[in-house]
């Protein structure tokens, strides 16, 4: 498992933001945060800071990370195998973490 990765969970697409260095410690949760494929009927708005849009490698689709509806403690047996990777949206994603905790 690697942060970053994305994960079907309950049949919704998550990323896995959690950093591999808790694995290393021994760690078998993980903490994800789920997407939202944009082009469904009723998506919300984003929050530009709160909110980034990622395009999930390898399916192509744009999905709103919704930060707000952060998990955590998930087993790690839960997640499977990954979909695909938004490692690329890595500073958008912790940026929106980082907005969610403190604001600024």
């Amino acid at each position: 498992m690697a942060q970053f990765d994305c994960y079907l969970f309950c049949g919704k697409p998550v990323v896995d933001i959690q950093s591999d260095f808790l694995t290393m410690a021994g760690l078998r949760t993980r903490t994800i945060v789920p997407m939202l494929l944009l082009t469904l009927p009723g998506a919300p708005r984003p929050i530009r800071r709160l909110n980034p849009i990622v395009r999930l490698d390898p399916d192509g689709k744009e999905y709103l990370f919704q930060t707000q509806n952060i998990l955590g403690g998930i087993s790690e047996s839960l997640l499977g195998r990954p979909i695909g990777s938004v490692v690329k949206y890595q500073d958008e994603i912790n940026a929106a973490y980082d907005f969610l905790r403190s604001g600024i």
